[in-house]
């Protein structure tokens, strides 16, 4: 009687310890902002213009992308993105990756090599600061921690 008890003790145990692993977030987090124009820099303000993204106005369309690093690609199977104007929204974009495949569709894209990834978030109008949350899923639901970066503009 005391072996079946500790062998169910054992087992459970070992149920609970394979249902608590998570999924790696993802690091170095970067949201990467290009401009879908050419920015003309007015010679009176070259030699002090410390960003030439100041320049832009909230009319002007910015090309995004997100870049991050991954602790391990044997682990994940979708790749959860939400970009906003506020920290936590998806207010411009919420959207779900398949890990690897290549061709997301519309003016998404998917770029990896290796543990280094970059998903193109598409054209958006210039709202100064975007914010962008990704929680990668395992094969199984298993979702990891929200990873949460910032633009700097």
């Amino acid at each position: 009687m005391k072996n079946v008890i500790s062998t169910l003790v054992l087992g459970l145990t070992m149920i609970i310890g394979i249902n608590a692993q998570t999924v790696p977030s993802p690091t170095e987090l970067t949201i990467n902002l290009e401009p879908l124009n050419d920015i003309v820099i007015p010679d009176e303000v070259l030699d002090t213009l410390t960003d030439p993204m100041n320049l832009l106005s909230s009319t002007d369309p910015l090309i995004l992308s997100v870049s991050m690093l991954l602790a391990d690609t044997n682990t994940v199977a979708k790749i959860h993105v939400k970009l906003g104007t506020t920290s936590g929204s998806g207010d411009l974009l919420t959207t779900t990756f398949t890990f690897d495949n290549t061709a997301p569709g519309g003016d998404l894209s998917y770029f990896r090599e290796e543990e280094m990834m970059t998903l193109g978030m598409g054209t958006h109008l210039n709202v100064g600061v975007f914010y962008c949350e990704i929680v990668l899923e395992d094969s199984v639901g298993n979702l990891s921690i929200a990873e949460n970066s910032q633009s700097n503009q």
